[in-house]
Order: structure tokens, then sequence, then C-alpha cells
């Protein structure tokens, strides 16, 4: 089944907004989890709203964690996880706040939970094997390392309770390709801004031309709930668009002007 840009959106906003409803209900962890699962759960059962197009593997690397939606005060977001083999290894690592994995298409990504006995020491306390539907729940403070053995593209649909950009880090936007950008934007359903003021012969109402410091001002009578592409080829699409996740912009996707055909 295909969907149009808009309806996967959609989809992933809502996800968004419901997680970030659970997360802030004060409803204690272990109920928030469960809920939180039935969400992303119900997301991976379509997994046509995760288009392997959508999340580019950069060149050189095992995969990456693409920044999907979430709410201005980072609660609650989600990413999707894409992985091949090599992803993952490493000391054991625990996240600032839980988080919650359901896979949605490819292969398997083993999780390992580990217990700390001592100083950089830990033990293996149960492996988890997560596939297509299969879901793993990581509470505050839990320590976790992920394996990926695959030759094709691994996704998983990630919840956190604090949003993953952190100093240094920021994921990836996902990518809308060039014919849903020119008919979305036609019609009015996608604003497109390009960063370097290129705008490439796209056509449509909420066309701009805009640097990264002016973004906002470029925006400023664009429906916050109607997605966002930036044109632009490097990080900074993902710098900016983070700062307009800050603005209340829910979905931000990053186009791409090396595919421009």
């Amino acid at each position: 089944m295909t969907v149009t840009l808009a309806e996967r959106t959609a989809a992933w906003r809502e996800a968004a907004r419901q997680v970030h409803d659970i997360e802030v209900s004060g409803r204690p962890e272990p109920q928030r989890l469960s809920e939180i699962s039935e969400v992303l759960t119900g997301l991976a059962r379509r997994p046509e709203l995760f288009p392997v197009s959508a999340f580019p593997r950069a060149p050189g690397t095992s995969g990456g964690l693409f920044r999907l939606a979430h709410s201005p005060d980072g609660r609650g977001g989600i990413y999707v996880s894409l992985g091949f083999t090599g992803r993952g290894g490493g000391k054991p690592h625990t996240h600032v706040s839980w988080a919650a994995v359901v896979g949605v298409s490819g292969g398997i990504e083993t999780n390992r939970i580990w217990v700390p006995t001592g100083e950089d020491q830990f033990e293996l306390k149960e492996e988890v094997v997560v596939g297509p539907g299969d879901a793993i729940l990581l509470p505050t403070g839990a320590y976790h390392t992920i394996e990926v053995i695959s030759d094709t593209p691994v996704l998983h649909v990630h919840a956190y309770g604090h949003a993953a950009e952190r100093p240094g880090f920021q994921p990836p936007l996902p990518a809308v390709t060039w014919d849903e950008a020119r008919a979305e934007a036609a019609a009015g359903r996608l604003a497109i801004v390009a960063l370097d003021g290129q705008v490439l012969g796209l056509e449509g109402p909420y066309v701009r031309a805009a640097g990264a410091d002016a973004l906002s001002a470029a925006l400023a009578d664009v429906p916050l709930d109607l997605p966002v592409a930036l044109l632009d080829e490097g990080p900074v699409a993902d710098e900016a668009g983070a700062g307009l996740h800050r603005d209340g912009r829910v979905v931000v996707f990053r186009l791409d002007p090396q595919d421009a055909a």
C-alpha cells in the first residue's frame, strides 16, 4: 500500500502527540511505557508509513537515528532507527530517560540488557531480539547495547522520555523525494524553504528562499501543522530543523538539491 506524504506526516504527528500526552500524564513510568508501546506498535503495523527512501543511509555509516516528530518541550519524541551490519556495539550505555523501541521492517536487532557490577563493569542480564512487530521497553537507568547484522535496511520506531538531541548531536531529518516535494508544494500541502536561496524551479504558495537565521520569519504565515522541507544538502538543514521543532513545527523534512532532476 502506498500512502501520501500528507498521510505519513499526519500519522507521525498524531503518534507524537499521543506519546507526549502519555509522558506528561503523571502516571507511573511502567504504565506510561506500556501505553507508549501500544502507540508505537500501532504505528509499526503500517510499514508503508516508513518508506526506506525517507531515511537515506549516510556514506560510510551503518545507519542512523532520524527525527520524525516531537513537541517543543522535547518530551516524548518519536524517531526512526536505520540499521545495517555494524550498527551498535561498544560499551553498555543508558539514556537520559526511558526508551521504547518497536520493529517496523527488515531484519532483527539484538538488544542486550546489562546490570552494572562496578566501575565500567557490567553483567549480561538478558537478550531481546527485536524484529518487525517486536518491542523492547527500557526503563530510566537501564543499560543496553545493540547489534545489527543485516545487509538490508532494518527500521525501528523509537520514542524517548526526553529528546535524543544533545550538544554536538542533531539527528538527521527524514528525506522527501523531489516528486513528492513538487506535488505537495504545488497543492499547498508542504512548505519548502531553500536555505541557499535557490528554489530550483519549485512552485507553490509556501515555497520560500531564506537563510537558516531567517526561517521563523519566512514561515510566519505558514500553518504550524503543515510539514516543512528544508532544501539543503548538508547538516545545516538538520540544525535548522531542530530550531523549527522548538518553534512548534512538528514534522520537518530535508530535500537534497543534488537529487533534483
